[in-house]
């Protein structure tokens, strides 16, 4: 399983990929993303994006990690790297994104 990060205005370029141990840990906070919004990430399928959205699975993400403990921590912040670095250049950028699953 892969999922495809494009930005939405320019789908033939693909930012990154994420593989399934970088989205694992993620899955409470998509779940909880899930919770607030309706919004299914969907491994298999294509979800967008739009800014608020981006920005509130930023403040979930910064929520979760200040609840682990230490050492779970750390392991977080380096499967977690990658997503945050995108999701903050589209922050930065005004630009919205698109998730495409396997």
């Amino acid at each position: 399983m892969g999922i495809d990060i494009f930005e939405l205005t320019n789908k033939r370029c693909c930012i990154t990929t994420l593989s399934d141990s970088e989205f694992l840990p993620l899955e409470s906070i998509m779940d909880e993303f899930q919770k607030r919004t309706g919004i299914y990430i969907d491994a298999y399928g294509t979800t967008r994006l739009y800014s608020a959205h981006i920005k509130l699975l930023v403040s979930l993400m910064v929520d979760y990690e200040a609840n682990l403990a230490a050492t779970e921590k750390e392991k977080f912040m380096v499967t977690s790297g990658k997503v945050k670095t995108v999701f903050s250049k589209a922050i930065a950028d005004g630009a919205d994104l698109m998730f495409e699953g396997d």
